[in-house]
């Protein structure tokens, strides 16, 4: 809603396209037929902190991805929060 920043799902959209297409290619690869999405496959990073807390135990869905993945996919949540919430939004709180 505020007019000096952007929404964060083009800077999310724009770093889930460069580095979600290699785990997505492997994991479809591991599954054939399953033709996941780029989407499907942060949805399903999402599952590992998700059913973590939850069972409050470590969730299988987290041994499907490496620390450097789960590293990259981290780096999304930043660029939601900064393009969210982050300085460029608190000028539209005055």
């Amino acid at each position: 809603m505020c007019p000096n920043s952007d929404p964060p799902d083009e800077q999310t959209e724009q770093w889930l396209s460069t580095y979600a297409p290699p785990i997505t290619a492997r994991l479809n690869k591991a599954a054939p037929g399953a033709k996941l999405t780029d989407m499907d496959t942060y949805s399903l990073m999402s599952l590992c902190p998700f059913d973590t807390v939850a069972k409050e135990v470590q969730s299988p869905f987290c041994d499907l991805f490496s620390k450097r993945e789960f590293e990259a996919f981290g780096y999304s949540g930043d660029l939601d929060k900064y393009y969210g919430f982050g300085f460029l939004y608190l000028p539209c709180l005055a």
